[in-house]
């Protein structure tokens, strides 16, 4: 009895010594209830830059982490492509061998920014595989991106807000081209959530929810004139073209677009 008791107690401190930053992060934010309460926190006079620092310097490399490893893209992606390479290789074998026997290596695909890049022209919002299917493991790198986002939009709403009580005016309204700094955390934190729009096209519905919330914020940091926002749209314009673009493009998509320009 004292040794199961003993056991249970060992597993219930491996489990949450087992709890990464981004599981507490991801498990803080799943509640709507708790989500709406911490957004609106991120948003009130009260949240200062020392705050903000702090909360995206602690964000900053569990992102870093998550897209340079792929963690948020789903197996079967990885499985989907390395099929085609599969495939692929398989036939070229065959021209260049002439009938020859010849092993053939796969290699784990990339998912990065830079192949996406080179997709634009073949990829189109929601025509992502059917066959891509969530994981777990995915799923909760896939959720931590999106209240990454939401949380970085919050706070540029947060700076917004200060510029109006203190002039009046909204900068959405006037003709205003004074340039905002933002603080290097947050510029850290919305620069690679923008570098990998076109990369979530790959990871089926889950991936293509995500991208919503990451075009707002980039949509909020063009239209608040913060520092650098040219470098916000060199995928976010691409992605909202080819969403005009689509057979069922609404009026309001073409609006967003149009919103973009200066």
């Amino acid at each position: 009895s004292t040794t199961d008791t003993s056991d249970t107690g060992t597993n219930s401190v491996s489990d949450r010594e087992r709890e990464t930053p981004l599981d507490e992060f991801v498990s803080l934010l799943h509640s709507t209830k708790e989500r709406s309460a911490y957004l609106g926190a991120v948003r009130s006079t009260k949240f200062q830059k020392a705050h903000a620092r702090r909360l995206f310097g602690a964000l900053q490399p569990i992102l870093e982490d998550v897209i340079t490893n792929e963690y948020f893209v789903p197996i079967s992606a990885f499985e989907n492509d390395n099929d085609e390479e599969e495939h692929t290789h398989g036939r070229q074998d065959d021209v260049s061998n002439q009938g020859s026997t010849t092993a053939t290596t796969t290699h784990k695909p990339s998912f990065g920014s830079n192949k996406r890049n080179s997709e634009i022209s073949q990829v189109s919002q929601g025509s992502t595989s059917a066959s891509v299917k969530p994981d777990p493991a995915s799923t909760k790198a896939l959720h931590f991106l999106k209240y990454s986002a939401m949380v970085t939009h919050a706070f540029l709403e947060n700076q917004i807000s200060r510029r109006k009580g203190r002039t009046g005016v909204s900068d959405h309204t006037a003709k205003n081209h004074r340039v905002y700094d933002i603080i290097e955390e947050v510029w850290s934190v919305a620069e690679m959530l923008h570098d990998n729009l076109f990369a979530l096209n790959s990871c089926g519905r889950e991936g293509i929810a995500v991208q919503k919330f990451i075009v707002g914020m980039c949509e909020t940091y063009w239209k608040g004139q913060f520092t650098d926002r040219e470098v916000l749209v060199t995928q976010l314009v691409p992605l909202l073209v080819l969403k005009t673009l689509d057979g069922n493009a609404t009026k309001a998509d073409i609006k967003r677009l149009w919103n973009m320009k200066e």
